[in-house]
């Protein structure tokens, strides 16, 4: 499912703007601090391990490759739209 096709710091600045938080930012962390504490909070290695793969393939680029060659037809609703419901629920 696709409506938009945003960088992480475009969506996180929606999303900021729309709860009153304009200067949200996506931060990436180390794979090594990711990968221990989802094992710490009780996923598998091996699931931490293709969970962290995955973070890393959306980050260098490698995924986008496959989406850039398979690319769906996006969708009408669009995050800024969403983001009115995202605002509703974090400030209630």
């Amino acid at each position: 499912m696709a409506s938009d096709d945003l960088t992480c710091n475009e969506a996180a600045t929606i999303l900021g703007n729309a709860i009153g938080k304009p200067d949200l930012e996506w931060k990436t962390l180390p794979k090594e601090v990711v990968f221990d504490t989802l094992v710490a909070r009780g996923m598998t290695e091996e699931s931490a391990g293709k969970y962290v793969e995955l973070g890393m393939a959306i980050h260098t680029g490698k995924l986008r490759e496959d989406y850039d060659q398979h690319s769906p037809v996006l969708g009408k609703v669009r995050l800024e739209a969403y983001a009115a419901e995202v605002a509703r629920a974090f400030n209630s």
